[in-house]
């Protein structure tokens, strides 16, 4: 299990995923506010060589990137009542790199695509994130899964600071927990 002490240390860690992702993937995040999902997401990516400024999609719901390869989606499920809202976005999960923070009402619907799900539980007292990396067995085997999750970094704990958080948000975690 990856333990993350900083924000560099998370964007590395959502590089690492990120250089691993091909077409069609989706990934799924979870943990609660303030845990460092969108930061992740930067890192991812920047791996992907996506150009422009990568910020949480809370208010539009979902943002398109563009990358060398293709399309990457960033979504923000937090406001949305149902996985059926996911589906109206019409996100072609085929054609894309897709990325769901807040995603856990979506996991029973994609049973038969390739999911990876990065669980973030941060430490409020050391500030240090533990990630939990799991996926479909088809596309992340257990080596390729060992190799994302054997991430480690060696610095000092730094906690993510509040500018990173999302201030448009109640502090406390979603409502019916994520």
């Amino acid at each position: 299990m990856p333990v993350v002490h900083s924000v560099d240390g998370m964007r590395r860690l959502g590089a690492r995923i990120g250089s691993q992702l091909q077409t069609g993937d989706v990934v799924v995040l979870s943990g609660p506010l303030g845990a460092g999902k969108t930061t992740l997401v930067q890192g991812l990516a920047q791996a992907l060589g996506v150009q422009d400024a990568v910020t949480s999609p809370t208010f539009v719901i979902a943002r398109e990137h563009r990358t060398p390869a293709g399309s990457f989606q960033h979504v923000d499920a937090y406001r949305l009542a149902n996985a059926a809202a996911f589906w109206d976005l019409d996100i072609d999960l085929q054609d894309s790199i897709t990325v769901v923070e807040w995603g856990d009402v979506l996991l029973a619907e994609l049973v038969d695509d390739p999911v990876l799900v990065v669980r973030i539980e941060p430490d409020i007292q050391s500030g240090e994130r533990r990630v939990t990396i799991d996926g479909t067995e088809q596309r992340w085997p257990p080596p390729v899964l060992a190799h994302v999750a054997s991430f480690a970094e060696f610095e000092p704990c730094v906690e993510i600071p509040a500018d990173q958080h999302h201030s448009d948000r109640q502090a406390d975690e979603r409502p019916g927990g994520a």
